[in-house]
């Protein structure tokens, strides 16, 4: 799931039975007649993968957390949309949404560092079931007390005597790490006040909220889970791109949702179906797609100058016509103005100079269109012309007119 998706709100059509809550406000709910005491990762999920190295982790990692703190720094809500789950003994396992769970826990972690309240949190209670390192490393986090003023805020928590040599072996824990340290960079330098309005509006105005499905409830069981996994295919670059995009067209106030509303629908169906028949031997259409809406925002983004060539102003293309701000030139008459124009002219004034200290009048090898410019100019001219007649005139062929050479006169020193 991307950060584009995360940042959609849920839908507006009743749920079912799910509940809108929060991590912090979750714990002391009721789901299905069971209290939630505490969260558990479940065995069959995977390593928490959202502090992993990768391009798209990084990428998806930095536009999360940006969401993030943006609802908390902001008056903004962020719908985090469902979690699959069932409370079972009073313990949620999480059939869907684990790294969202988990990137929630380490941000309450992180934020009630800042606190002066270290006392135990009903949310502490969160764990994996089957990573008995992940598991401890969750009850460090909630137990120690980092000094906030590092910079390296990971180095300070692997100096710890509580933190065990092979942790280093874990990816859940150094995704964990990982993570932190994204936090602690947004974060570090910001005022004590700036940092208790960002813990209430966690904790206790649902800033970040989410919606909690119960699983039993919907008739379903793991099994869902493992369809959902073993089956599916990820998203395409251009799939999340166009998630990303929908959710900025959402978001901007300058766009009338009904707008938004009409391009979702097209760009999923009547646009699909034009673009169809361009699809390449992938049976995709995102290249095609792509192409199509770069050429549309380079289009847009061209800046449109005052003095550019326009059908309007250049229907002669030589004239110059003016209008509220003056006379306006077309590109073509620039061009005579601009710096390679200039540098003809002077070449051409050095061709001349030469040729009036050789003895020879420019006029004339003007008239004989030979003037030119370098070390040879004006010592030469040769002009070919070809008989008119083929019968009674002069000889058939080429016939050259010779300029004399000049003696170069030698320069005053």
């Amino acid at each position: 799931m991307t950060a584009a998706n995360i940042a959609q709100p849920p839908d507006s059509r009743d749920p079912g039975h799910s509940t809108l809550t929060s991590l912090a406000q979750l714990f002391g709910q009721t789901i299905n007649g069971m209290q939630v005491q505490a969260i558990k990762i479940p065995l069959f999920q995977r390593d928490y993968a959202q502090g992993r190295h990768s391009q798209q982790a990084r990428l998806v990692r930095t536009r999360f957390i940006a969401d993030l703190c943006a609802a908390l720094d902001g008056d903004q809500v962020l719908h985090l949309d469902f979690v699959f789950g069932d409370v079972v003994e009073g313990t949620l396992y999480p059939l869907d949404g684990q790294q969202r769970l988990t990137t929630l826990f380490l941000l309450h972690c992180y934020l009630a560092w800042h606190q002066q309240d270290q006392s135990p949190q009903p949310w502490h209670a969160f764990h994996y079931a089957t990573r008995p390192g992940a598991r401890k490393f969750c009850e460090f986090l909630t137990q120690c007390r980092p000094d906030m003023a590092t910079e390296n805020l990971s180095a300070w928590l692997r100096d710890q005597a509580r933190y065990l040599p092979t942790w280093k072996h874990d990816p859940t824990i150094q995704g964990m790490l990982v993570v932190l340290d994204v936090f602690h960079e947004h974060y570090r330098g910001r005022g004590q006040a700036c940092l208790d309005a960002a813990w209430i509006r966690l904790t206790k105005e649902q800033a970040i909220r989410f919606l909690l499905l119960p699983v039993a409830a919907q008739k379903l069981d793991n099994t869902l889970y493992v369809k959902m996994n073993s089956r599916g295919r990820p998203l395409t670059e251009f799939e999340n791109f166009k998630a990303e995009l929908e959710a900025l067209l959402h978001r901007n106030p300058a766009i009338d949702p009904a707008d938004a509303k009409v391009f979702s629908e097209k760009i999923d169906t009547d646009w699909s179906d034009l673009f169809w028949g361009y699809r390449g031997d992938d049976r995709l259409i995102d290249e095609e797609f792509m192409r199509y809406l770069r050429f549309l925002m380079e289009v847009r983004a061209c800046p449109i100058r005052q003095n550019s060539c326009r059908l309007d102003r250049t229907k002669n293309l030589g004239a110059a016509k003016k209008d509220e701000n003056g006379p306006i030139r077309t590109s073509i008459q620039r061009q005579g103005a601009g710096p390679l124009a200039g540098a003809r002219e002077r070449s051409a004034a050095r061709g001349r100079a030469r040729a009036g200290r050789w003895g020879l009048d420019p006029r004339t090898l003007a008239r004989a269109g030979t003037e030119q410019t370098g070390p040879r100019a004006g010592l030469e001219c040769r002009q070919s012309t070809r008989s008119r007649h083929h019968h009674g005139g002069p000889q058939r062929g080429r016939q050259e007119r010779v300029v004399p050479r000049a003696r170069r006169i030698p320069e005053r020193a």
